[in-house]
Order: C-alpha cells, then sequence, then structure tokens
C-alpha cells in the first residue's frame, strides 16, 4: 500500500495529451508516451456515481506507474471524501493533488486500501476549491477495465474512548462499523488510560488479523504521539511498555485498513528488571544474548548495558552484529538511572548490523547499550569496541 499527505513533488505538464494542467509525478518522471487530445482530457465525473473506464496503451504513462486518466472535481472544506477505484485487470492506484501557486501538493494516494488490488482513500481537503483525481495502474504493464467514484459525506464524528487501566484484559472486535481513521484509512478502536509514574505493558492478540498498536499522550492543544508497534509480542502480535505521566489514547487497530475481526486487549504492569552493566575495554569482543527477562527500554525493546572507562581524547569504533534481529546501539553516559544518549546508529555497519565512532571530550565511565530496533526481539549478538585514535 502506498500512501501520501501534504508532500510537494514535482511536475510534469501533459499538454500533449490534452490536459492544460500539470499531475503529480515522481522526481524522475517524463510523460514517456503522448496520446490524442480526447484520450488524455480531463474527464468528467459526478459525486454519487460510478464512471467506468478502460487504461489502454494509447492513454499517456508516467515513468515507474502505468498509464492514467484524469478527473477534476470541486470539493468543500466541510465535507469528507471517498474515493474508491475497482480494477479487476490490473493493479489500481488513486491519487488525489490540487495546483497551489504553480505546484502540485499530492493530498491522499492509495493502492490497496480497496482490498485485494483495488484502491480506497479518504480526505479532508485542506480548502475548499478544484482537485484532480488520478486513476491510474500501479505497475507499467497495467491495462484494463476500471470504475471509479467519489462520495460526499460529513466528516465522522469523533468516537468515544472507552476506558481501560492496570490489570484490565478487554475483548474488541474490529468490524465495518469501527470507527476509522480519516486520513489513513485504518479502523480501530479507541481507548483511553491515565496515570502517574506507573509502568505498564500492554499487549494486543489476534488470530484473525495482523495487530498495530498506537499510543498519544493528550495534550492542551491535541495528541502527541508517544509510541507505535506492530509485531514487539511476537508473530503479529503488538506490544507496548510506557512509564504514565499524563491521560494517554491507546489506538488498538489492524495493519492493514482491510483487515476486519476479533482481538484481545489487556494492560498489566511492567515489573521493572535491575540493569547489569557488563565491563568492556578497547580490543574486546564480547558475545552476548537479548532475552524475554532483560530490561526493558520505554520504548520498547529488551537492552544489555555495558561500561567503558575512557580517557579524555580517546576515540572508538564499536560494532554490534546479530543474526537474529536488527540491531540498535547507543553510547552515552549515565547519572543513576537515567541515561543520556550522545550517539546511536541503526544499520551503520552493514545490513541490520549497527557500528559508530564515539571521540570522549573527557575522563571518564561511558555507557554502550545494546538492543533492537524494534520491541520483542531477542536472540545472540557480538559487541566488539576497538581503540581508533587518542
Amino acid at each position: 500500500m502506498s500512501r501520501a499527505r501534504g508532500s510537494l513533488v514535482s511536475l510534469v505538464t501533459l499538454a500533449a495529451v490534452g490536459i492544460a494542467s500539470p499531475l503529480i509525478a515522481p522526481l524522475s518522471a517524463q510523460a514517456s508516451r503522448a496520446a490524442a487530445p480526447a484520450q488524455g482530457a480531463m474527464r468528467p465525473i459526478r459525486m454519487g456515481q460510478d464512471v467506468s473506464g478502460t487504461l489502454a496503451a494509447s492513454d499517456p504513462v508516467l515513468t515507474g506507474r502505468g498509464p492514467f486518466h484524469a478527473y477534476r472535481f470541486t470539493a468543500r472544506a466541510d465535507k469528507r471524501y471517498v474515493i474508491s477505484m475497482n480494477a479487476p485487470d490490473f493493479d489500481a492506484l488513486v491519487t488525489v493533488v490540487r495546483e497551489v501557486g504553480g505546484i502540485t501538493d499530492q493530498i491522499a494516494s492509495d493502492d490497496d486500501g480497496g482490498g485485494d488490488t483495488n484502491a480506497r482513500l479518504r480526505f479532508r481537503p485542506p480548502a475548499a476549491g478544484s482537485y484532480i483525481v488520478v486513476a491510474q495502474s500501479l505497475s507499467e504493464e497495467g491495462r484494463g477495465t476500471y470504475t471509479l467514484r467519489i462520495e460526499e459525506t460529513d466528516p465522522p464524528v469523533a468516537p468515544q474512548a472507552r476506558d481501560i487501566s492496570l490489570g484490565a484484559s478487554v475483548q474488541g472486535n474490529i468490524t465495518n462499523e469501527s470507527s476509522v481513521d480519516d486520513e489513513e484509512g485504518f479502523p480501530f478502536d479507541l481507548y483511553r488510560i491515565s496515570g502517574s509514574g506507573q509502568r505498564l505493558r500492554i499487549v494486543m492478540r489476534s488470530g484473525e488479523f495482523d495487530t498495530f498498536l498506537r499510543l498519544t499522550k493528550v495534550t492542551k492543544t491535541g495528541e502527541e504521539e508517544v509510541a507505535t508497534d506492530d509485531d514487539g509480542a511476537g508473530g503479529t502480535d503488538s506490544r507496548l511498555t510506557v512509564t504514565l505521566d499524563g491521560t494517554y489514547h491507546l489506538y488498538a487497530r489492524p495493519l492493514s485498513n482491510s483487515d476486519r475481526g476479533g482481538y484481545t486487549l489487556s494492560v498489566e504492569e511492567a515489573v521493572p528488571v535491575a540493569v547489569v552493566q557488563r565491563p568492556i575495554r578497547a580490543g574486546q569482543t564480547i558475545e552476548g544474548e537479548l532475552s524475554a527477562g532483560d530490561p526493558e527500554l520505554d520504548e520498547g525493546g529488551y537492552f544489555h548495558e555495558y561500561v567503558l572507562d575512557a580517557s579524555s581524547g580517546d576515540e572508538f569504533r564499536i560494532t554490534l552484529r546479530s543474526g537474529e534481529f536488527d540491531s540498535f546501539l547507543r553510547f552515552g553516559t549515565k547519572n543513576g538511572d537515567a541515561f543520556t544518549e550522545i550517539s546511536s546508529d541503526d544499520d551503520g555497519g552493514g545490513d541490520l548490523d549497527s557500528q559508530l565512532t564515539a571521540r570522549v571530550s573527557s575522563s571518564g565511565r561511558y555507557v554502550i547499550r545494546v538492543s533492537s530496533l524494534g520491541s520483542g526481539s531477542v536472540g545472540p549478538y557480538t559487541l566488539s569496541v576497538e581503540r581508533v585514535g587518542r
């Protein structure tokens, strides 16, 4: 699935195909074929009515994507629009753009939000005015018939959050009547959780779909995203670990917006695990293994800590490798339980391995944190420290 919102992209002027207005295209794209003006001209479309079309070899094509047709419609700022493109013969891609000061602004795009290879997107216009729908094949080779439909509806009523607390385990069900994210089109259930200082583990499991959790903190001006997780509980189940400091909204949903089904959501205390600091010195390589009994980061993921004594001006190359998980490496200092990060790395060691170079400005004890990029990952690893300068 492909979605975007509010991104500025380059223009391709398709005057040769009878479209006076520029349309969206990738930065490197160029119109690769000209068609007769009648075939390339803006096509009419009316709200609530199906329009049938056929993408053919004679239609204009943009590099990296297949042939397309363009439709213009007028939108109101106080309305919500749902655009569906069903195509039995190819993978459908539908995009909404508008022209602002000579630049084409991509408002929304969807590949398979309608299920299978059909496209479906929902969007709220940033302003009233004229918009363009580009009905297209996702692949360059796509050809065949399609049906396009634009529906105008009132914006959805904000869902009421259900309270959930420590120790709770609830059964939920994502259905076609569930609340739907207005921008991304995902069905979801909304929960509210509050606390001060409690460290919680939130787990969502389902045997019917790949789960996804999103946690936001409620503020005076709206919501701020705190954490998300896809498969931190193993398999296709999700898990978040968080220390509460206020009121939060928890969005429980499928990873794919076309999935439906039942799930279980549980909230339990995340009992802190004591952090054991292991010594390491320059020139040393250590083998370790992350497991489910290790301490966890607030953002998810088990971790180990190593301490490295250094003198002012020392420079080290630190490498973390694992064949079992996507490694993540942090270097910093610690005061009590508070870790202060100086530098970090994800894939600097090649593939999914991590590597960073750290130069210390003062003598003292420094901390190396070994973890996985995603929460819930475990397995063996190798950590090495080399002195590369002083």
